[in-house]
């Protein structure tokens, strides 16, 4: 199993300068970073269990608010954020344009 991106050419030569690291790694035990971003307390936790439950994901942070999710972010780079667009003190549209400089490679999911 390989990354996208990081499989070796049939001369067995890297095809990026990353290929040695993910033969070093264990690539089972690859988890995707998973943050959310949701003011319903029964809606997070139903979604950290969900994303918990399946391997591979690990939720690493949540926040009920935009505000207090631009504080902590950027020091725990998920891959993945999961976004309300229905947020109290800042709405999601908001949360996004301050978030995409601080996380650029974080892909963000967004409900409504």
């Amino acid at each position: 199993m390989t990354l996208a991106g990081t499989r070796p050419a049939s001369n067995n030569k890297p095809q990026n300068r990353n290929w040695r690291y993910v033969q070093m790694c264990d690539i089972m035990s690859y988890m995707i970073k998973v943050f959310i971003i949701e003011d319903h307390a029964i809606v997070r936790n139903g979604l950290k269990d969900l994303f918990n439950a399946v391997e591979g994901y690990r939720v690493i942070g949540e926040a009920e608010n935009g505000i207090d999710a631009i504080k902590v972010i950027k020091e725990k780079s998920p891959h993945v954020i999961i976004l309300d667009m229905n947020l109290p003190l800042m709405h999601g549209a908001d949360v996004i344009k301050e978030l995409k400089p601080l996380v650029p490679n974080s892909k963000i999911i967004i409900l409504t």
